[in-house]
């Protein structure tokens, strides 16, 4: 009985070290995809805070075209009360060369 315990054991070790192997071999054939996930990964990252940093750099243009159009529309603005302003001196002037009040000499 004793030796039958003794080919038992010594085929159980046998059949565990065979299963640690086959382990191994696994984890060594996973590992190349394990570092090929980890490398789409960090790629994946990298794109993304690049699409982060195109959105951002988009927003920053945005705005500096929003405020661009307010100054544009600002500067219309007072071209017309400078037109206002040379019409009313204009009328003015008129008026006073009009009523006599202001002398052109030739």
């Amino acid at each position: 009985m004793n030796q039958m315990t003794k080919i038992l054991t010594k085929s159980l070790t046998l059949m565990s070290q065979k299963v640690r192997l086959q382990i191994k071999r696994l984890n060594l054939m996973i590992l190349p995809i394990k570092l090929q996930m980890l490398l789409k990964l960090q790629m994946l990252l990298k794109l993304q805070m690049l699409l982060k940093l195109q959105m951002l750099l988009k927003l920053q243009m945005l705005l500096k075209l929003q405020m661009l159009l307010k100054l544009q529309m600002l500067l219309k603005i007072l071209q017309q009360m400078v037109m206002l302003l040379k019409r009313g001196l204009i009328l003015r002037l008129f008026i006073l060369l009009k009523i006599g009040l202001l002398k052109i000499p030739l």
